[in-house]
């Protein structure tokens, strides 16, 4: 899927199908007029971190879906919440003695050595 800026200055969504034998390109348009500058900063910001526009609301799309449909889907997004915020707090130092605390413990096929 991509997000590209139309001359009106909405957003033109485009999708990629793969099917049987090949690929085929299905174009769905709909516009995305935010008139939101605090939204545009916010997806702004969350793109810089993800790569792109379109990997930004993908997940945020994605992470507000399952946590209003409930069950499972809440409680992993809360879980990945909580994995990106120790990820984001543990020093080099710290993430390297996990990882050789794991090497330990742990054979390359996941079992306990």
């Amino acid at each position: 899927m991509t997000i590209e800026p139309a001359c009106d200055g909405h957003r033109i969504v485009t999708s990629d199908r793969e099917k049987q034998g090949g690929t085929s390109r299905s174009t769905s348009t709909i516009s995305l007029n935010i008139k939101n500058e605090e939204i545009h900063s916010w997806v702004r910001r969350l793109a810089e971190l993800t790569g792109s526009q379109t990997a930004a609301v993908d997940d945020a799309v994605r992470h507000r879906l399952a946590e209003l449909e409930g069950g499972a889907g809440r409680r992993k997004v809360r879980i990945d919440a909580l994995v990106h915020a120790i990820q984001l707090d543990l020093t080099d130092v710290e993430r390297d003695a996990l990882m050789r605390a794991d090497n330990e413990l742990y054979g390359a096929d996941g079992l306990p050595r």
